[in-house]
């Protein structure tokens, strides 16, 4: 699969990465099939994103459709889903701060 990767500020490459494996209990595997990018995404390319280390995958708004579920998901192969980027860790630095997203 393709990715937009911030490999530094103000260097954008596109990087063939694998696919990930069939999902857990919770989870859905997406086809992405739209990709936004916002002023997050733009702060990472500058260099002012105060939370994170590169490189860095851009593009966090993210829709497409249900490939493959793993048990316990109410959702369909086939199905339009828009993707949540954001989950809490509470380990990293913006979790420890009270900043999850």
């Amino acid at each position: 699969m393709k990715a937009v990767v911030c490999r530094s500020p103000g260097e954008l490459v596109l990087e063939d990465r694998p696919a990930p494996g069939a999902p857990p209990a919770g989870w859905a595997l997406v086809a992405v099939s739209h990709v936004g990018i916002c002023g997050t995404d733009y702060h990472i390319f500058e260099g002012k994103h105060p939370f994170l280390a590169y490189p860095r995958i851009m593009g966090h708004e993210v829709s497409g459709t249900v490939i493959e579920v793993g048990e316990d998901v109410d959702l369909a192969v086939g199905e339009a889903v828009i993707v949540n980027p954001y989950l809490a860790c509470g380990k990293c630095i913006a979790c420890r701060q009270g900043k999850p997203n």
